[in-house]
């Protein structure tokens, strides 16, 4: 299993913390077997992302929100001649 290095004030780097969160683990270093000796608290983006590949399952990829846009109605863009009925 892994080892931790405790440090105070802990974190994941700004740009892997806006698209990853940690499962199970907080950010420090460790040792993994089979990735080394690893300190999540300077990992970038790229390495995140080639560790996932080889299967580090710590790092989760956080889900976007959904943007709220609200549509606008459609409106016709050419004027249309009123029809009137011959009774």
């Amino acid at each position: 299993m892994a080892k931790e290095e405790k440090t105070p004030e802990a974190r994941l780097p700004a740009e892997v913390a806006e698209k990853y969160d940690l499962k199970m683990i907080r950010p420090g270093k460790y040792y993994f077997n089979g990735f080394g000796e690893i300190d999540l608290r300077k990992v970038t983006l790229k390495q995140v992302e080639a560790l996932k590949k080889k299967g580090f399952y710590f790092f989760e990829e956080k889900k976007q929100p959904e943007s709220k846009k609200v549509e606008k109605p459609k409106v016709p863009t050419k004027k249309t001649k009123k029809v009137v009925s011959k009774q």
